[in-house]
């Protein structure tokens, strides 16, 4: 989960045979508890495969607008597989930017602990490189 600048305010690992929707509301409920700047959070944006649970459960429980967006940033898709979308490419880009790190390139980590601390520790640095250059 990242805000509208890119940063990080939230990081979950989860098996992929887990649903989007179901895995996002697990997501939501542990990083409203454990980060105090969620709790204002009114707005979010999110991908087409958040739209059922996730959205519903965001709308019901927690009385947050949940936007997917739909409209493509270009109308001719830049190659037939890849179309971009109003805010979904700032998480991409966050993506990007985590996975330029080495030990985030490939999948080294043993256990679901490391490998989210690792991507803090990611996250970290990137920002310490902006704050300093």
């Amino acid at each position: 989960m990242v805000d509208t600048m890119g940063h990080l305010l939230w990081t979950d690992i989860r098996p992929a045979n887990v649903a989007d929707g179901k895995a996002g509301v697990l997501l939501w409920e542990q990083a409203e508890h454990l980060n105090p700047l969620l709790d204002d959070l009114v707005l979010m944006y999110a991908d087409s495969t958040f739209g059922g649970h996730f959205k519903e459960q965001l709308e019901t429980i927690y009385d947050m607008r949940v936007v997917i967006p739909r409209t493509p940033v270009k109308e001719q898709p830049i190659d037939s597989n890849l179309v971009i979308h109003h805010w979904r490419w700032i998480v991409e880009r966050t993506i990007s930017w985590l996975g330029n790190n080495r030990r985030l390139s490939k999948d080294y980590e043993r256990t679901i602990l490391s490998a989210q601390t690792f991507i803090w520790i990611a996250h970290i640095r990137r920002t310490l490189q902006r704050v300093w250059h």
